[in-house]
């Protein structure tokens, strides 16, 4: 079963309609101030230069067709006019108009080509318009960065820093770029760079401001590191003196590694911080970091040695007051008189406050103590 054709006459307002659509939109075409960069594509490049010629191409193409088919549109007026139904479809589907490379076609078939032409340039011309638009304001907004940027980094006293040169470098190189090819100019990157300056900068610029203090910092560290190397030496000294084979003592450090050798600290502070006083504070920054992580090294192994040292004495205090809780203990179930419970009392009591104390025979006579008042003599007790 065929179907049958539209009747041309009804078919043709809706083709002249479409016609004076395009024409509309050839005129906005035209008139569009971002065409400039399609009919002066010869300085573009890359992918720009790529979307420029397809836009160029499909215009010409436009304007070399589209008087054919604004005869035609006369044509189907008259035909209307004339109420000449095979005329008005001759010319709208059958081969009344022949095109510049020779074909023939009709109008409904020229208008549908036209139109999606005409659709492709409107797009391509906005897509390179739209990327040079975005790309001036971005790019005068980087460089206005860039020149706080110098301002902040004569004012660090850094007017040669190379990390902003290469930025106003990439900078410029994008700005070439985006006059070529908008489309391509690596915009993204170019902030990114700039924003990494920036970060720096203020960055140092905070370790300016507390350059100060945290030299000061440094040095009271220092003097508490001092101070812990001395206290680990004592508590070995003590714990030979006072304990009876302390076992497990470390071997002090040496006081000297913080003021004698290429790296000792106390001299190294003291470089840092003249390099900080004479305006080198970038390096002095950078040399305290490094410095304060010898530092903490050092402490740790400090803090090692004085917690091993001490422990013999440390635990022989834990023995005497874990001794006066059992005391405490033995009177609270009323054997605060039982006088064997006493005597094995005094003698832990003696062992422990020995001023030469075995600490593992402590130990045993405090357990000792603690088992006996958890099993009294028969018959014993306070109040016996």
């Amino acid at each position: 079963m065929t179907m049958a054709r539209p009747d041309p006459l009804h078919a043709a307002p809706a083709v002249r309609e479409g016609i004076t659509r395009l024409a509309q939109t050839l005129y906005e075409i035209d008139s569009s101030p971002e065409l400039a960069l399609v009919r002066d594509r010869a300085q573009l490049r890359g992918r720009s230069a790529t979307v420029a010629t397809e836009a160029a191409g499909l215009v010409d193409g436009l304007w070399s067709r589209y008087p054919l088919l604004s005869d035609a549109g006369e044509r189907l007026e008259a035909a209307l006019a004339a109420g000449d139904r095979q005329a008005a479809g001759e010319t709208l589907d059958g081969r009344s108009i022949t095109l510049p490379d020779g074909t023939s076609t009709g109008a409904a078939a020229l208008l549908r080509v036209l139109e999606a032409d005409a659709e492709r340039a409107a797009a391509a011309i906005k897509q390179l318009g739209t990327a040079w638009r975005n790309a001036v304001p971005r790019l005068d907004g980087l460089r206005a960065r860039l020149a706080s940027a110098g301002e902040s980094a004569d004012a660090l006293g850094m007017p040669g820093d190379p990390e902003l040169a290469a930025a106003r470098t990439v900078v410029d190189d994008v700005t070439a770029q985006a006059a070529a090819d908008p489309l391509g100019a690596e915009l993204d990157d170019a902030e990114q760079l700039v924003r990494r300056v920036e970060e720096r900068l203020a960055d140092l610029a905070r370790t300016r401001a507390t350059i100060g203090a945290d030299l000061d910092g440094a040095e009271a560290r220092l003097e508490e590191l001092a101070r812990l190397i001395t206290a680990g030496a004592g508590a070995r000294k003590a714990a030979e003196e006072r304990i009876v084979d302390p076992g497990g003592l470390a071997a002090p450090l040496d006081p000297g590694e913080l003021v004698t050798g290429d790296r000792a600290l106390r001299p190294w502070l003291a470089r840092i911080r003249a390099q900080a006083a004479a305006g080198a504070w970038p390096a002095a920054a950078k040399g305290l970091e490094q410095w304060q992580e010898e530092v903490d090294a050092l402490h740790a192994r400090a803090s090692a040695v004085a917690a091993e040292n001490r422990a013999p004495l440390e635990r022989r205090n834990d023995l005497r007051g874990l001794l006066e809780a059992f005391r405490a203990k033995a009177a609270a179930v009323g054997l605060a008189e039982d006088a064997a419970l006493t005597q094995r009392y005094r003698s832990a009591h003696e062992a422990l406050y020995a001023y030469r104390c075995d600490v593992r025979r402590s130990e045993t006579l405090v357990r000792e103590y603690g088992r006996a008042i958890e099993q009294p003599p028969s018959g014993g007790g306070g109040d016996s």
